[in-house]
């Protein structure tokens, strides 16, 4: 939410919420947000939503593009966690919310591995939400 106030043609973030058309001033936005926190004691939230609580591709994406699309981002955010906080991973809390949006995400399906098990969430606490039911 915080990247809507920072956005905009003329921002050094782009205007965007979109990995694929604007990765470079997405990443220069999560780069600075560390730069200004890793030096506390943090959960660093990783992984990404789409606007408004929607998934990072939209309805219209397919299950396998949506989950390598998330598999980039967490790369991304795991190298800029170890270039500006620690070199070692596991040394830093991170946290994946598996928000409704997110959750498919995570588990696949009979035809299309997930990202559970995978080497970009090792040592990530994964935050189970009871979103809409409670």
């Amino acid at each position: 939410e915080e990247y809507k106030y920072l956005r905009g043609k003329d921002s050094e973030y782009g205007d965007a919420w979109n990995f694929i058309s604007n990765r470079e001033g997405i990443t220069k936005f999560w780069e600075d947000g560390l730069k200004r926190g890793g030096k506390f004691e943090n959960v660093i939230t990783v992984g990404m939503r789409g606007e408004q609580d929607t998934s990072i591709m939209g309805k219209n994406a397919t299950l396998a593009d949506n989950i390598q699309l998330l598999r980039e981002v967490l790369q991304t955010q795991n190298k800029l966690i170890q270039e500006n906080v620690n070199p070692n991973l596991s040394e830093v809390p991170r946290m994946l919310a598996l928000y409704k949006e997110v959750e498919p995400f995570f588990y696949g399906d009979e035809n299309t591995q997930g990202l559970m098990n995978s080497e970009e969430l090792e040592d990530v606490i994964l935050m189970l939400c009871d979103d809409n039911h409670g």
